[in-house]
């Protein structure tokens, strides 16, 4: 018995689109073949995404997800888009990955003689229309943290919304927005498991994200949140006095990485990066009620507080099982006992892995090969990385549950990637180059699922 292998297709790229009038007829064709499609990815447009090209997905109820590539943006449609009805959409994932966008001119950004701020207040309004048609069905939202439209999503609920994810720039009034409307979206769902807030801080702003200000309102309910990720969070946030039983997921981080910030130029010209201090990070844990917690990453200064930080986490989280810490030297001359480091850490006994970047004065820098003049700086860095590598690996033989042990390796880059260093390893001390991911930012393996692309292309 034979079978159609299109009819099997759950998931569909398409690349190449313009705004070629006609490709919202040619797509209802291409998806009136695939009755069992479930997801359709937009990537590398030619001009623009067409508004008639959504139209046509939402028209088809099978269609569950739609997705963005990196390199695509529909805003550059200057016809501004049909108004949908609120909920008529029954999509349930929403992914509009963002991008660190610097601030170039307009022209290069596809809005000729457009204000960046009018670039986005446009954007916005393109996913406002988008995002509300689907508010009943969507489970997953991932949008650009300066264009979210949360004030119109502050006006309607949320019953089915899992997972939501705010990465991009941080724009100047972001503690007024976050402040103003994301408690209220928030109130609004009642199953939000994943909240994710990352963005990049450009030098007109100050201070740190704030979601729920410096007060918890009185009579606040728990957040059944299992997961929660900020970037350069505010360490007097209510959010780590809310009560959050279930937590699993905590990332205190940068946005983007600080060893990218400090010598990548198109980062630190226009953002800043005020890392948290082991005391303002200390200060965050102890507040926090999560005694579930399995898997924690911590990206901090250090300070007098070192130790007490270590010892709280090792003694806060007792089913603590994947920790990663990046942890950045107060002094430039400053030295890192990482023997220390790691024999306060081997009190874990639920450990299964544990991903370090120390920041050590040997260091010669991210992406350090590119300028190495010769005199082997990077090979002689690698070379001790990697006994530093296997003497953590030993002194953690307390941790029973432990299967390995990551160092962030960046001289070679970029992009960086993490060296494992594998306890099933150890006798042949073979050493391994993360094999999923060359990026450190990477906590999954790619999916390997088949792929079928299609090609809209002007001259069909």
């Amino acid at each position: 018995m034979s079978t159609y292998p299109s009819l099997l297709l759950q998931s569909v790229h398409i690349y190449g689109v313009s705004s070629f009038a006609g490709h919202g007829a040619w797509l209802r064709t291409v998806l009136s073949l695939l009755p069992g499609l479930r997801a359709v990815t937009f990537e590398r447009p030619a001009h623009a995404i067409p508004w008639s090209v959504f139209e046509v997905c939402f028209s088809y109820p099978n269609i569950k997800a739609i997705r963005f590539d990196p390199s695509a943006r529909y805003t550059k449609v200057m016809q501004y888009p049909h108004s949908l009805s609120p909920g008529a959409s029954s999509v349930e994932e929403l992914h509009y990955p963002a991008s660190v966008v610097l601030p170039q001119p307009a022209a290069t950004r596809g809005f000729p003689s457009t204000p960046l701020e009018k670039q986005w207040a446009l954007e916005s309004a393109y996913l406002s229309s988008l995002v509300l048609s689907m508010h009943h069905t969507v489970r997953s939202l991932s949008l650009p943290l300066e264009t979210a439209p949360l004030a119109d999503m502050a006006t309607v609920d949320w019953p089915s919304l899992q997972m939501l994810s705010l990465e991009g720039v941080t724009p100047r009034d972001v503690n007024r927005q976050l402040r103003l409307h994301l408690p209220v979206v928030l109130h609004r769902t009642c199953g939000l498991r994943h909240l994710i807030l990352n963005g990049a801080l450009p030098r007109s702003t100050t201070g740190r994200g704030c979601i729920l200000g410096h007060h918890m309102p009185p009579g606040s309910e728990p957040l059944d949140l299992r997961s929660l990720v900020l970037s350069y969070p505010d360490p007097n946030d209510a959010i780590f006095s809310a009560s959050m039983p279930h937590l699993l997921y905590l990332s205190l981080r940068d946005w983007p990485r600080h060893y990218d910030f400090r010598v990548l130029s198109f980062y630190h010209s226009f953002y800043r990066s005020p890392l948290l201090s082991a005391t303002e990070t200390l200060s965050i844990l102890e507040r926090l009620r999560s005694s579930e917690l399995k898997t924690l990453e911590l990206v901090y200064r250090a300070d007098e507080a070192d130790d007490d930080l270590l010892n709280h986490v090792v003694t806060a989280f007792p089913k603590l099982r994947y920790l990663e810490i990046h942890r950045y030297r107060q002094r430039r001359g400053s030295t890192v006992d990482y023997g220390h480091i790691a024999r306060i850490i081997s009190s874990v006994k639920t450990l299964v892995t544990l991903r370090l970047h120390l920041d050590t004065r040997e260091d010669p820098g991210a992406y350090a090969y590119d300028i190495d003049s010769g005199g082997g700086a990077v090979e002689k860095w690698y070379t001790r990385l990697v006994k530093c590598g296997w003497d953590i690996l030993k002194l953690l033989a307390p941790c029973p549950e432990l299967e390995s042990v990551a160092l962030v390796y960046s001289a070679a880059g970029p992009p960086s990637s993490w060296l494992w260093f594998h306890r099933s390893h150890f006798p042949a001390r073979e050493v391994v180059r993360d094999p999923w991911s060359e990026s450190p930012d990477s906590h999954c393996r790619p999916s390997r699922r088949r792929r079928f692309k299609v090609g809209l292309s002007t001259t069909l």
